[in-house]
């Protein structure tokens, strides 16, 4: 396995949408943080554990997609299964660590989501800082919440829906790359066959 998060992309990738589709669900749960009250979150613990799930199948089902496409994609693979699990274990066990578990599993994510950004950078992709910006924006809402919001009177409601929302936009910013990928591996394929015919 390679040491890099998302190293060489060697063809057009399936499923390029899926980071939307995890985007999307973590703004959705970015904004409805931001409209419950305070003492409420603690309600809902089993709807983040249903985020982070499905965050982790899409990852998983992206690896496995592009397990020839992508050098490296056993990171993707482990990754995803961590988050899995950490989504599982929220939704079965609502307890005192559970804001620590959110945190542990958003640092998990948001990290991964940066290795990826600096792969992008090798790979000199103009708007890899964006998706770096929005990732490291992540880190520092995790460890917020790993280190308990609450006894510094900052609500973690808050600071949660600070999570989703920034983690959500640098999944759709990733996903925009993606499909930048696929547009230049597909008009490398078309002047490859024009080159085919021309000879």
């Amino acid at each position: 396995m390679n040491d890099s998060f998302n190293t060489t992309i060697r063809g057009s990738l399936k499923d390029w949408y899926f980071p939307v589709i995890a985007g999307i669900l973590s703004l959705i749960m970015g904004v409805f943080l931001f409209i419950i009250p305070q003492a409420n979150y603690a309600q809902y613990i089993l709807f983040y554990g249903i985020v982070f799930i499905i965050a982790g199948l899409l990852r998983l089902v992206f690896s496995f997609q592009n397990r020839r496409i992508i050098n490296g994609w056993g990171w993707y693979l482990i990754y995803g299964m961590l988050i899995l699990d950490l989504g599982i274990y929220l939704t079965v066990y609502v307890g005192k660590s559970a804001v620590l578990i959110i945190g542990l599993t958003a640092l998990l994510r948001s990290i991964t989501m940066l290795g990826t950004a600096i792969d992008l950078k090798r790979h000199e992709h103009y708007h890899w800082g964006r998706i770096a910006t929005w990732s490291v924006a992540g880190i520092i809402f995790s460890v917020l919440l790993i280190l308990n919001p609450a006894s510094a009177g900052i609500p973690i409601n808050f600071v949660m829906a600070l999570y989703f929302i920034s983690i959500g936009i640098a999944a759709i910013l990733l996903s925009g790359e993606y499909r930048k990928v696929n547009q230049h591996h597909y008009i490398m394929r078309k002047l490859m066959r024009k080159l085919d015919e021309d000879i």
